[in-house]
């Protein structure tokens, strides 16, 4: 099938206002990659933290491509932005922003590379988050959850004990096991 990548682009450093983020795609059955382009673009954002996510469980019943991103530098911006694509990313839906239907805890807009899908159809995202968790410890993860493949979404009120956290759903579904650092 298709690949796609996805990078951080920066003239300087790290969250420069000017950061974007670099998707590239590669075609089934090419030998070369298409032109790697910024892309989604949102001037002076610091677009950042690229997640590219195969959704294999969507109630469409085929595959289909979720990207997720942040804005960590951008006042006021949501915990993070998507798209969706079912045809392996020759084209992409309109750009979304989370929905929630009740107020949120504190965030940083910077997604982390994993996101799972429950037994029960959750889908789980983690961003980094500014909050702490209950042993005091300010380096923690948030973890947003969508009942319904994105259309409302709500703050789990989980809080992992390290920032950058991975997680995984564990055989029976339900279980879910985060790595942080």
């Amino acid at each position: 099938g298709d690949m796609l990548a996805a990078y951080y682009n920066t003239p300087d450093k790290e969250d420069d206002p000017d950061q974007t983020v670099m998707v590239m795609r590669r075609r089934a059955g090419s030998e070369d990659w298409d032109m790697p382009e910024p892309w989604p673009y949102f001037a002076d954002a610091a677009n950042a933290a690229p997640v590219i996510w195969s959704d294999q469980g969507s109630k469409s019943g085929a595959g289909k491509i979720w990207l997720f991103w942040g804005f960590p530098r951008l006042i006021g911006a949501p915990p993070f932005a998507y798209m969706t694509s079912e045809d392996n990313g020759a084209s992409w839906s309109q750009v979304s922003f989370p929905h929630f239907a009740e107020r949120i805890g504190r965030y940083v807009s910077q997604p982390i590379n994993s996101v799972v899908r429950t037994k029960d159809g959750t889908i789980l995202l983690p961003t980094d988050s500014t909050g702490r968790d209950a042993d005091g410890n300010g380096s923690v993860s948030a973890v947003w959850g969508t009942h319904d493949d994105g259309e409302t979404w709500y703050d789990t009120g989980g809080r992992t004990a390290g920032r950058h956290t991975t997680l995984v759903v564990g055989k029976d579904g339900e279980t879910l096991l985060g790595f942080g650092g």
